[in-house]
């Protein structure tokens, strides 16, 4: 380009010479015409005097209506003409300077004499008769002006010596624009040969390269200095076979005057391959024909090796099990940076599409039992730029609940600012629920070992008790076998009956817990019926030790249900018997029955010792005792024998009890739907 433009500025000065050439010499030949008449006597003939008057006016004409500034010096160099151009480029008038000699008035920089002497001395000595002197000169203002100067010897019709004539030319605006053209020369050359990517310019007519920058030997491995005389072949041998149609194809594109750009792998003299990306721009001369062609080469082979890892690392994520989500790096408070990318595994996991979660933040995914304990840590921990470890709830599209295990982590750019978040989501639904699993087997395992234990520590005394009964009594009766009375007798046989039936009821209850002998079998029955008669069989057995009160409130006055017999003989008889035990002798013990047209509710009331809180949770484990039961015997397995029971009717069993008194309320359906089996 910079070339180009050269070429132009020689081809315009070249022009401007030839037009002062012109001008000198038909000035020189007007002044030669009017030379004779004024360095002669004035005694000519009227003619010539008519001619030299025309001469003359044609001279002033052409002097005035130049191009250029024309002054005239006398053979002392004293000024004799100053023409109306010379006026306007120097500032002075005519009157001001004619006569003045040169050199009298400051009108050339004094830097410049030292071109402008020599060349004024060689006119004035008769060495030349022509020449030309570039210096600057100062205007009338002070200002300086860089003038071109074509000085040329004119001679009377004796061939002395009659004059110079100077033709001036302000070059200023040619010397600025090849001042321009130097600086951007230098500018160019700098950039050429100091950027990572070459610069090299070919020859199309001659079929040569004319310029490659230095940085050549790095990229392609030879000395910019040796790539001159290598052939458009040689570089083509270098180029992998595979490239080359794609290389043959850019390079006809740029001859036929268009950009070209291609990628391509070049082997370097040590033999390593390198990634090139050429671009080829065609240049164009005068006339507009594509006569060079000039290139930009770099070596991408980092970018490509960059471009290789990127698509393994896309195919990582785009098909990893693992979701993963990208974020903007901010805001970390609430609502929190919005989704940017998410992969396929993102998408199976949590139901969401790429569209629905682009420009939402991660809140979206979070619901009731998110823990935001753990989203509190995550942004702390998001708001120092650190790494995060967190497991929490989040929710699918559908609602349902998905463990995760997530992983946070910031990344930044080549500045080092935080761009985007990167997280990384496993689902742990199935770990997680593998664990609540295990839980619940070792708490199985934790409570059926206590319940082990229980059942030696209650089996050991409730069997111990009778078994001793059992033996005193049998070493009584062997003791004083035939010295006995009957009714002793009689006595010891009934211990040993009585401890046998408490052995026998322990060992009931258990199957009833195992649920060896469980079963619901409902039949017709008529509850008020049924709760009187047990109240009396209770009042006998207690022996009057405790008043009974039962009240019975039916809609309708229909009592009449379907139910097991044995299971709710089971469940009020082990309160009954309990709300007996635990009060003290004198109070009452109420039995309350509502039913309405679907439920029965049978309420058991007491003015007893109570159940201290602690031990509320745990009333229906077997062989489970309140803490404040002190001395009073019993087996722990009333209440879970109730709740079993209570289970099989498919009822309901609360219990309220306070520090003086227990209430226990029983709900069963009149028909219940399910009769199979309790397993």
């Amino acid at each position: 380009m910079q070339e180009d433009e050269q070429q132009k500025l020689q081809q315009q000065l070249q022009q401007r010479n030839a037009e002062l050439e012109n001008l000198v010499q038909t000035l020189k030949a007007q002044l030669q015409a009017t030379s004779l008449p004024l360095v002669t006597d004035s005694s000519g003939t009227a003619n010539e005097q008519d001619q030299a008057q025309k001469a003359l006016q044609r001279l002033n004409f052409h002097v005035n209506n130049s191009p250029f500034a024309v002054i005239e010096w006398d053979q002392e160099l004293r000024v004799t003409r100053w023409s109306r151009e010379a006026e306007s480029l120097l500032g002075w008038s005519a009157h001001e300077v004619l006569g003045k000699r040169f050199g009298s008035w400051k009108f050339v920089v004094r830097e410049d004499f030292k071109s402008v002497d020599p060349t004024l001395a060689a006119l004035l000595s008769g060495q030349v008769t022509r020449n030309v002197c570039y210096n600057r000169n100062y205007t009338k203002t002070g200002e300086i002006i860089h003038c071109e100067w074509y000085n040329s010897v004119l001679f009377d019709e004796s061939g002395e010596r009659a004059s110079i004539m100077s033709l001036v030319l302000n070059v200023g605006d040619r010397e600025q624009a090849a001042e321009e053209l130097r600086e951007s020369e230098e500018r160019f050359r700098q950039l050429a040969e100091n950027i990572q990517q070459i610069f090299w310019m070919y020859d199309f007519e001659e079929q040569k390269l004319i310029y490659i920058s230095p940085v050549c030997q790095q990229v392609i491995g030879y000395e910019n200095e040796r790539c001159y005389d290598k052939s458009l072949e040689f570089w083509l041998g270098h180029v992998r076979q595979d490239d080359l149609p794609q290389v043959m194809k850019a390079s006809r594109q740029a001859v036929r005057g268009k950009p070209a750009e291609v990628t391509l792998r070049f082997t370097k003299p040590d033999g390593a391959e390198r990634w090139l990306l050429a671009r080829a721009f065609p240049v164009r001369n005068a006339a507009g024909r594509v006569y060079r062609i000039a290139g930009i080469a770099e070596d991408i082979s980092d970018r490509k090796e960059q471009e290789r890892r990127l698509r393994l690392l896309e195919s990582v994520v785009v098909n990893a099990n693992d979701a993963v989500v990208i974020t903007e790096a901010e805001p970390v408070e609430p609502p929190g940076p919005k989704i940017i990318y998410i992969n396929d595994a993102f998408t199976r996991m949590m139901g969401y599409r790429s569209e629905e979660v682009i420009g939402r933040t991660p809140r979206i995914l979070q619901g009731p039992k998110t823990d935001w304990g753990e989203l509190k840590h995550i942004r702390t921990a998001l708001k120092h730029w650190e790494p995060a470890l967190a497991e929490l709830v989040n929710y699918h599209k559908d609602g349902s609940e998905v463990w995760i295990e997530l992983s946070i982590f910031p990344v930044t750019d080549q500045t080092g600012h935080y761009t985007y978040w990167v997280g990384l989501q496993r689902d742990i639904t199935q770990r997680k629920q593998a664990e609540v699993e295990r839980q619940k087997a070792l708490d199985q395992e934790r409570e059926l070992s206590e319940l082990k234990s229980r059942f030696v520590s209650t089996a050991s005394h409730e069997f111990r008790t009778p078994l001793s009964t059992i033996l005193s009594s049998a070493d009584l009766l062997e003791f004083y076998l035939g010295n006995c009375t009957v009714e002793k007798q009689r006595e010891h046989i009934e211990r040993i009956q009585g401890a046998a039936l408490n052995m026998n009821n322990l060992l009931s209850d258990v199957l009833v817990i195992e649920r060896a002998e469980a079963k619901f079998e409902p039949t017709e029955l008529d509850l008020h019926l049924f709760c009187q008669e047990l109240v009396d069989e209770m009042r006998i057995n207690d022996q009057d030790q405790h008043r009974f009160e039962l009240y019975v409130q039916a809609t309708g006055g229909e009592t009449q249900a379907r139910m097991d017999n044995k299971l709710l003989r089971q469940i009020l008889t082990n309160l009954l018997s309990n709300a007996l035990k635990y009060s003290p002798a004198g109070t009452t013990v109420y039995l309350r029955l509502e039913c309405d047209r679907t439920a029965a509710k049978f309420e058991v009331k007491d003015e007893g010792i109570g159940i201290p809180p602690e031990d509320q949770g745990r009333l229906f484990e077997p062989f489970h005792r309140g803490t404040n039961v002190g001395a009073v015997s019993g087996n722990g397995l009333g209440l879970a024998i109730v709740k079993q029971s209570v289970d099989a009717h498919g009822g309901q069993i609360a219990i309220a009890s306070y520090e003086k008194g227990t209430t226990i309320c029983v709900t069963l359906p009149l028909q219940p739907k399910d009769y199979s089996n309790v397993e």
